[in-house]
């Protein structure tokens, strides 16, 4: 299964998802991490963006912080 994974900035959004996902129009498994200090709301735009505008399963999960090696 391919997988893209993104990260986005607190200022970024729906836009950067849809480019990516052009770029890689295969890809099976979005992961997206969002450094933003409201998550929950950025996430929850992004997952309405994702359910009403790309034809695949969605699925969202929301952790936390992603460590950097």
């Amino acid at each position: 299964m391919s997988e893209l994974t993104i990260q986005l900035k607190e200022d970024e959004g729906a836009e950067e998802v849809e480019n990516a996902l052009r770029s890689r129009p295969s890809v099976r498994r979005l992961v997206i991490y969002v450094t933003a200090s409201d998550r929950v709301s950025s996430i929850e735009r992004l997952r309405s963006f994702l359910v009403n505008n790309i034809s695949r399963t969605v699925a969202v999960y929301a952790g936390g912080e992603r460590d950097e090696a």
